[in-house]
């Protein structure tokens, strides 16, 4: 499922690229988007006979909207781009550190991002991971950002001295550390290449500084 921002609709698209099916959204009531959405997959099990089984360790706000009324177009460019870019650079980012991670749209924050596990337990399951990513403006950022998160299943991280992280970036302490670039510094910058340059910079060094934050586990 994709949302197709500048057309401002739902697109089931086929892993060729083509499009199976899509919903428009300017001016459609959000029940009845939802119902069409349950009544289309509910007809289409998977043919091993499993049902569709809803996520259910997350909740999303209730945006408190009756229809889908469509965003001024500069705007669904702007977002456009926003995506686009970020799924370039992120691919990017992946590529140079060998790996085949698919860079993808995750439903809980709707971030565009790539999970790398750094290591895994005697069952291959994750016990280290590292989060590159786009997110949406938050409770952390009044806009888009860039960040990079870490994970570990046990011990305790030694946050008492944190790395120096490049410019135009920070990093945000609360129930979770992790670095944080800020789109409006990567766009206050005067050309194309420096914004570029800024995030390359970001990924690169606060990779670097997260995997050695992992390394303090005591």
């Amino acid at each position: 499922m994709v949302l197709n921002i500048p057309n401002f609709r739902l697109d089931l698209q086929l892993e060729n690229g083509g499009v199976q099916r899509s919903w428009n959204l300017a001016g459609q009531p959000r029940t009845k988007l939802y119902q069409h959405l349950r009544s289309f997959f509910a007809e289409r099990q998977p043919p091993d006979g499993e049902n569709y089984q809803p996520i259910d360790h997350y909740s999303l706000p209730d945006p408190q909207l009756d229809t889908f009324e469509k965003p001024d177009l500069h705007l669904l460019e702007t977002l456009t781009d926003y995506r686009h870019n970020a799924q370039v650079l992120l691919t990017e980012a992946v590529q140079e550190r060998a790996t085949d991670l698919a860079v993808r749209t995750w439903p809980h924050h709707f971030d565009t991002a790539a999970l790398f596990t750094v290591e895994k337990g005697m069952r291959g399951q994750a016990q280290k991971t590292l989060g590159i990513g786009l997110a949406v403006p938050d409770n952390l950022s009044d806009s888009h950002y860039y960040y990079i998160n870490h994970w570990s299943e046990a011990g305790e991280i030694d946050y008492s001295e944190l790395p120096v992280l490049p410019k135009g970036a920070y990093w945000h302490r609360g129930d979770r550390v992790m670095a944080i670039l800020p789109l409006s510094a990567v766009t206050a910058c005067q050309s194309l290449e420096e914004q570029i340059q800024m995030v390359r910079q970001f990924f690169g060094e606060g990779i670097i500084a997260s995997q050695q934050l992992l390394q303090t586990l005591g």
